[in-house]
């Protein structure tokens, strides 16, 4: 298996609050001329502060693409006696989750072998329901504003207040 990664600026949120984040979410939604839209995204996250970080994992269901979810400093985690079950969060995500430790190599075949398998696999990460009026909303925007604004980019325009103006974005 030969595998081309993109390490993406950081970021928290989907909705970007600068050109950097900008860049990312483009690249993400296949908007950026230079590269192909992804086959999948792994979101690496820190173990010993996964409430920040699984915000942004649970935004990159919506954008179609499978997703993996590498925990990060493991060790940090634990050594501040966090322990964490990741059988039971890759359940309640649906989506692959695989420990990692990466200044020791740890988890690095593992998150391989899961990246493989998720590439291949005929279903996708399914983000929260939301009501049939926010859809409304969403598909009324989106013929406002035409087709070449992603539906994705409109819902994290109405859910995420002080994200990067949509004008602004590279439209």
């Amino acid at each position: 298996l030969s595998l081309n990664l993109i390490d993406l600026p950081g970021t928290y949120s989907l909705a970007a609050r600068s050109p950097d984040e900008m860049v990312a979410v483009d690249l993400l939604l296949g908007r950026r001329p230079e590269e192909p839209r992804p086959d999948a995204i792994v979101s690496i996250v820190d173990a010993s502060n996964l409430d920040r970080h699984l915000y942004l994992t649970s935004q990159l269901f919506d954008l179609g693409v499978p997703v993996i979810l590498a925990v990060n400093m493991v060790d940090m985690a634990q050594a501040q006696g966090l322990r964490l079950d990741f059988a039971k969060l890759g359940e309640a995500l649906g989506i692959p989750v695989v420990a990692v430790q990466a200044n020791k190599g740890i988890g690095i075949e593992a998150l391989k072998k899961a990246i493989a398998a998720a590439i291949d696999a005929t279903e996708l990460p399914q983000g929260p329901r939301l009501s049939v009026e926010f859809e409304k909303e969403v598909a009324n925007l989106q013929a406002e504003l035409g087709d070449e604004i992603p539906p994705i980019l409109i819902r994290r325009m109405l859910l995420d207040v002080g994200g990067y103006e949509i004008g602004r974005a590279h439209v």
